[in-house]
């Protein structure tokens, strides 16, 4: 793909596989679009362990917890997805992150992220605003996970955990800012971040699993000037 390429999924159904890693897209302005009549990238199977601390393909406190699968890897400049969804992932979609931090302007929008652990997540530390928009997050433990400055996370959903399909006894978040955080390997450990001038609006969670936005911070770590506003906690 060239730069502002649209790459255009088929209808149906993709299966990675329970040994999928990331799919890296390095051409910046690229746009991935799902297809209107539908089109899933299915990871691993999840499992149905009673009592399990998540509902997710692995266990948050297990030792393969940053293991795949993986979904896709944003890391250029202005690149967007838009209707694909994902289900089964470990990661679903990542954005920036070392070596690509400093790129900006990312948009995730009207896609649906179902029994994953992380939706999507993302470090950027760029002036220019990356956006998260009218996706849909079903049974996944951290739905977005944030850190760095400048997203816009707007007329999100996210639906409580179905403990028919996916056993859990945790309380899940409606999002989540990261100011860095110990034993998490998409940052180096000890690492303490500023994560600064995100806005969070019209976004709605329902389910009674509305504990609001969880802060996790390594020592020294700052979350600052975020504007919350408009969000709807049934």
């Amino acid at each position: 793909a060239d730069d502002g390429d649209i790459v255009q999924f088929g209808a149906g159904t993709y299966v990675l596989g329970d040994d999928s890693d990331f799919i890296v897209v390095r051409t910046p302005e690229v746009r991935l679009l799902g297809s209107s009549e539908g089109t899933t990238l299915l990871g691993g199977a999840v499992p149905v362990v009673p009592g399990s601390y998540v509902g997710a393909p692995y266990l948050f406190n297990n030792s393969i917890v940053q293991s795949p699968p993986n979904g896709i890897h944003l890391t250029a400049d202005e690149q967007r997805i838009s209707g694909i969804s994902f289900e089964g992932f470990r990661t679903a979609v990542m954005v920036g992150f070392v070596p690509f931090a400093e790129t900006g302007g990312y948009v995730v929008e009207g896609c649906d992220f179902e029994a994953s652990m992380y939706g999507v997540i993302a470090h950027v530390e760029s002036t220019e605003e990356s956006v998260l928009k009218n996706n849909t997050f079903i049974n996944d433990t951290f739905p977005y996970m944030l850190s760095g400055g400048r997203f816009r996370a707007s007329g999100n959903y996210v639906a409580s955990p179905d403990p028919a399909r996916v056993p859990i006894d945790y309380t899940h978040h409606a999002g989540t800012l990261i100011a860095g955080a110990p034993g998490l390997t998409f940052l180096a450990e000890g690492v303490a971040l500023i994560t600064e001038h995100n806005v969070f609006e019209h976004n709605v969670v329902e389910g009674g699993i509305a504990d609001g936005y969880q802060i996790v911070s390594e020592t020294g770590g700052t979350v600052r000037n975020n504007l919350f506003r408009n969000s709807v906690f049934n």
